[in-house]
């Protein structure tokens, strides 16, 4: 059986020259756009963080109000109204919680 030695100049994959060629190519303007980093993706991750509570916090109200328009019209009973407190209450504090970790571990 006959053994096959390569050179190092036989071998050479073209795919692998482009795509190390193409990574060389995009990563000058990928690393200047992290100019600001970390406080950038923070801003930007805590505005994140507000609108999403306060989107949250309108359904939760309006969730509130439909279901006391229920029981004030006797559609529902009111230990469903107090459970629905409950639920929103458990919910907030869910976020409350979110909101602690993120402050506390950034």
């Amino acid at each position: 059986m006959k053994t096959e030695t390569h050179k190092a100049s036989e071998s050479i994959n073209p795919i692998k020259y482009l795509i190390t060629l193409s990574l060389l190519v995009m990563a000058n303007p990928a690393f200047a756009d992290l100019a600001g980093g970390i406080s950038k993706a923070t801003g930007i991750a805590t505005q994140v963080k507000n609108g999403l509570l306060a989107i949250f916090g309108i359904v939760a109200v309006i969730y509130l109000l439909i279901k006391a328009v229920e029981c004030w019209s006797g559609r529902a009973e009111w230990k469903e109204l107090g459970l629905a407190v409950l639920y929103v209450a458990m919910a907030g504090g869910a976020a409350a919680v979110a909101n602690w970790a993120w402050t506390a571990f950034l």
